[in-house]
C-alpha cells in the first residue's frame, strides 16, 4: 500500500468503494427496550424486496432489530405490505411466512390492510431497485410519485390520514417532488424523505454536540449523483445541522464536475487543505492491515 504522499487525489478517487459512504459507521440508535414502548404499524410499500435492497435494509429491521440478527430493533411492527415487482431473489414471501404479514396486490389493499379503513400508524414507501426505465439524465425512473399518489389517495378515500416516510429523494424531476410536497400539504400529511444514512453506523462512533461552532466540513461520496448523491448530502448535513442555531437549512448547492472541482480547490487553500484532510482520512478507513479482520465486509443498501 502507497504512503499517503504517493496517493494522489485522483488515483483515490478513482479507487474509492461503498466505504466512502457507508463506511463502516458504528450504530449510535438506541435499541428499544421490550415493554418501554408501545410498537407503531406500519404499512410498507415497496419495488422489490431481495437481498441488500433499499426494502430489505430498511424494512427489515422492522422484522430481525437494526442488525437484522434477531436482536432489539425500532418500536414498530410491519402491519402489511404491497411488492410492485416479485423477481427469482423475492424474499417477501418467505418474510411473510415466518414472521406472519400479509402481502397484497394493491397499495390501497396494503394501507387499509385489506380492510375499510386504514389501522396503521404510519406508511414507509420504498421507491428503489427494479425493472423501471432511465432518463437521459441517467436518473432511475422510480415510481416514488406514483406510490405516493396511490397512498394519499387511500387516505382521502377513508378519511384518515399518518405519517409517511418516503426513501431517498422524492423524484427525478422537479414538478414530482412539488407535487408530492403540494399533495401533502393539502391533505396535511406528516411526510419526510431522505437517506436513513443519517442513522446508520457510526466508525468511530462520533457525534457533533448540538450547537457547535463550525467552521467548515468536507463529506466525501462515491458513485453516480442519482444512486448515492441524496446519501451522501443527508448524511452530510446530518452532522453540520449540529451547527450553532441548528438546522438552518441549505442556502445553494454548486455541483462541480471534472477538472472544474480541481481548479476550484487550488484556488482556495482553506478548502483544499480541509478536503485532502478528508481524503486521507478516509484512504485510511480504505485500508485493512494485512492479516487483520474483515471488518469491512457487512451488509449495506
Amino acid at each position: 500500500m502507497p504512503e499517503h504522499n504517493e496517493l494522489s487525489r485522483r488515483e483515490w478517487l478513482a479507487s474509492a468503494t461503498a466505504l466512502a459512504v457507508y463506511g463502516g459507521f458504528s450504530r449510535q440508535v438506541a435499541a428499544v427496550e421490550p415493554g418501554r414502548i408501545k410498537p407503531k404499524s406500519v404499512a410498507a410499500v415497496v419495488t422489490v424486496w431481495r437481498k441488500r435492497s433499499h426494502a430489505d435494509v430498511l424494512i427489515g429491521k422492522i422484522l430481525e432489530g437494526w442488525n437484522q440478527d434477531g436482536g432489539a430493533g425500532p418500536a414498530l411492527t410491519l402491519a402489511s405490505l404491497y411488492v410492485e415487482q416479485v423477481g427469482a431473489d423475492d424474499m417477501s414471501r418467505e418474510l411473510s411466512q415466518k414472521f406472519n404479514f400479509p402481502i397484497f396486490n394493491s397499495i390501497e389493499k396494503a394501507v387499509t390492510v385489506g380492510g375499510d379503513r386504514i389501522p396503521v400508524d404510519g406508511v414507509i414507501s420504498v421507491g428503489e431497485h427494479g425493472e423501471y426505465p432511465w432518463s437521459d439524465k441517467e436518473q432511475h425512473l422510480y415510481p416514488r410519485r406514483r406510490f405516493f399518489k396511490e397512498i394519499a389517495d387511500t387516505f382521502e378515500k377513508f378519511g384518515r390520514v399518518v405519517p409517511v416516510f418516503n426513501d431517498k429523494h422524492l423524484g427525478p424531476q422537479w414538478e414530482d417532488a412539488k407535487w408530492m410536497y403540494d399533495r401533502a400539504q393539502e391533505l396535511k400529511i406528516p411526510f419526510m424523505a431522505g437517506s436513513s444514512l443519517a442513522v446508520t453506523y457510526r466508525h468511530p462512533s462520533i457525534s457533533v454536540p448540538p450547537e457547535s461552532d463550525i467552521e467548515a466540513a468536507v463529506g466525501i461520496g462515491y458513485s453516480g449523483l442519482d444512486i448515492y448523491g441524496a446519501h451522501a448530502l443527508d448524511c452530510y448535513q446530518c452532522f453540520v445541522e449540529r451547527r450553532r442555531g441548528a438546522e438552518t437549512g441549505v442556502k445553494s448547492v454548486q455541483c462541480l464536475q471534472g477538472e472544474s472541482l480541481w481548479q476550484t480547490l487550488d484556488a482556495d487553500p482553506v478548502r483544499k487543505s480541509l478536503f485532502e484532510a478528508a481524503q486521507w482520512w478516509q484512504a485510511l478507513r480504505l485500508m485493512r492491515p494485512a492479516g487483520g479482520p474483515k471488518r469491512w465486509h457487512r451488509r449495506w443498501g
